[in-house]
């Protein structure tokens, strides 16, 4: 019965699935159960359904608890909602296009030309299985009122995959904002007031900034709780800093490596001078594919006073190899890591990497109170600061976006190294040629990363491109308001607005990085935006048969995504009027039998009362 449950009301909550819309659809969608007799009238008439599939059943439903059903009702929702969940309100869809603020959704989308791992990703078939896996278990757990493992299986993942300690060294989080958070609260136990040095701060995520100052940087939290933004987080001191050293100059350059070295040592002195203890970032790699400071900096500068300066690898483009990362864990850093980005898994699945004298205080200490209204027990090591501060309970949402990336980076593992740093070097030469040829495109300078373990893998190569559009009629560049236009419009069919000669091209659905805003004294206010178009772990697990044919057919796509710009720019006026939205994403359609019998027949110890 409770999967029957599970099954029509997770069907009856995605909207357009069933046409036409049956009569218990519209209950078993609602926010609370129905009432016991309107609920007794939807199961008597789904009940055929389910006896299709299995004949053995009785020929009439039992009664449903009232007791398991107040419990389960808000969390069965279907995959594609549910992954929507468990994160801020950047993962909210627009009730229109169903896309979320990055452009993306919950299934995948074979039809879109992406190219946006800086950003966000559609998540691919292989991982859409693995979370509709996922999901299936998750609902099990719940028709048998058990316990869910998944969080504490995705952490011990995690920990391998990387190369930390155990699982006991991993925090797992929505995004790599809410790393951030964590990082501070671990950094700030006992109330100490904390300065974050924070390089490049206009190139890491949006709201890293306030979560450095240990405010909140949305209008929900990771566990749906609304809060005020700016405002301080309940245990956090009022009186935290965050110190950001600009990376390039205001042409936009590259700032000479000293510079920011000195800037680097001034903001750690002052700090120290004022009795503050210090989190000092090293950024591997930023929006644009920067790495700062210099690794041996940041060992001079913890060296001025190691009991107070804790230092936190930003890695959340996952740009980097699990070598890199034990080597820093090995220095004492933490290190933060996403399954998305690079890896292309959904968007809002970040962790938290904790070398052994970071874990070690949650054996002792208290964490910030207020890091309740973000977090559960089982995201973090089970020690007694985590257990005596945050509440029991699952992020499903985050065990489903992790789920998914667990199974492309198992793919990309998968691969010989050389074969990787082979496939990867074959597009990204592929897309350099591409971007120095376009004519209506400037391209962004960007060193590859220098680190202190170095190798030739391919995470020595820069795999973030970053341009500026030239403007239409050749007036400087695109500034941040117009460069976000293109980046919509890059999305949308434009078939509508442009010759019909080129409908083929004007409807293709083209995803880039989102506009990062870039100083440069040809754009309107200084302020240009600059798009990005980044490798990702899926130009490396290519089809077998024929990886190069397969990386030659991506290069050319990309040579799409830049046809279209030229289309957009010269059409500029008719597009802008136009303004099209977002290709509407195609629509999952799961009918209940087919998710009935699925929960069903996977094996389980009990069905009783199931």
């Amino acid at each position: 019965m409770r999967f029957l449950v599970i099954a029509a009301r997770a069907c009856a909550c995605i909207r357009p699935a069933l046409h036409p819309r049956p009569d218990w659809a519209q209950d078993m969608a609602g926010p609370t159960p129905p009432l016991p007799d309107r609920l007794a009238a939807c199961l008597t008439d789904l009940w055929p359904l389910a006896r299709t599939q299995h004949g053995t059943l009785p020929p009439s439903p039992p009664p449903a608890s009232p007791e398991w059903l107040h419990t389960a009702w808000s969390l069965i929702r279907p995959p594609c909602q549910m992954m929507e969940t468990g994160g801020d309100e950047r993962l909210d869809p627009d009730p229109t296009t169903r896309l979320n603020r990055y452009g993306t959704c919950g299934h995948s989308r074979p039809d879109v030309l992406a190219f946006s791992s800086s950003t966000a990703s559609f998540p691919s078939p292989l991982a859409c299985t693995a979370m509709e896996a996922a999901w299936f278990g998750l609902m099990q757990d719940l028709a048998y009122q058990r316990p869910s493992t998944s969080m504490a299986e995705l952490r011990a993942f995690v920990a391998a995959h990387f190369g930390a300690d155990s699982a006991g060294h991993v925090v797992m989080a929505a995004s790599g904002t809410d790393c951030s958070l964590a990082a501070l609260a671990l950094c700030a136990m006992g109330g100490a007031t904390v300065s974050t040095i924070l390089p490049g701060a206009e190139e890491t995520g949006s709201g890293v900034p306030m979560a450095t100052l240990g405010r909140h940087f949305a209008h929900r939290t990771a566990r749906g709780i609304a809060v005020e933004p700016g405002r301080v987080i309940a245990g956090f001191a009022a009186h935290n800093l965050c110190i950001a050293i600009p990376l390039r100059t205001q042409d936009g350059t590259l700032r000479a490596e000293a510079s920011v070295q000195a800037a680097c040592a001034q903001a750690v002195t002052a700090a120290l001078a004022q009795g503050h203890r210090v989190l000092l970032y090293l950024l591997d790699v930023s929006k644009t594919g920067l790495m700062a400071p210099a690794p041996d900096t940041i060992r001079a500068l913890q060296a001025l006073d190691p009991a107070r300066v804790d230092v936190l690898v930003d890695g959340c483009q996952a740009r980097l190899t699990p070598a890199h990362v034990r080597a820093y864990l090995a220095q004492g850093w933490a290190v933060m890591v996403t399954g998305s980005k690079f890896f292309a898994g959904p968007a809002f699945c970040g962790a938290l990497l904790l070398p052994e004298h970071w874990r070690a205080r949650l054996e002792t200490g208290a964490l910030p109170s207020g890091l309740a209204d973000y977090a559960h027990q089982n995201e973090w090591p089970p020690l007694p600061a985590a257990q005596a501060t945050l509440p029991t309970g699952l992020n499903s949402g985050l065990v489903l976006r992790w789920t998914g990336a667990r199974a492309e980076m198992a793919a990309f593992a998968a691969v010989p190294a050389r074969a990787r740093r082979v496939r990867l070097g074959r597009f990204l030469s592929g897309v350099e040629h591409l971007l120095r040829q376009c004519p209506c495109v400037l391209p962004v300078t960007a060193a590859s990363p220098r680190r202190a373990h170095q190798d030739d893998t391919w995470a020595g190569r820069q795999s973030i491109f970053s341009f500026l559009i030239l403007a239409p009629g050749g007036a400087g560049v695109l500034d941040m308001p117009r460069s976000r236009l293109l980046h919509r419009w890059l999305q949308a069919d434009l078939s509508a607005c442009l010759p019909p000669h080129k409908a083929t091209l004007a409807a293709m659905a083209c995803y880039v990085g989102q506009p990062v805003a870039m100083t440069h004294p040809q754009a309107p206010g200084n302020i240009a935006g600059a798009l990005r178009i980044a490798a990702s772990a899926r130009h490396a697990a290519t089809p077998q048969h024929d990886p190069a044919g397969f990386i030659d057919s991506e290069i050319s796509k990309v040579g799409l995504v830049l046809d279209k710009i030229a289309l957009i720019l010269r059409h500029w006026d008719s597009v802008a009027r136009h303004n099209p939205a977002p290709t509407l994403p195609l629509a999952p359609d799961t009918p209940p039998q087919t998710a009935f019998t699925a929960l069903r027949s996977a094996p389980t110890e009990s069905k009783k009362d199931a």
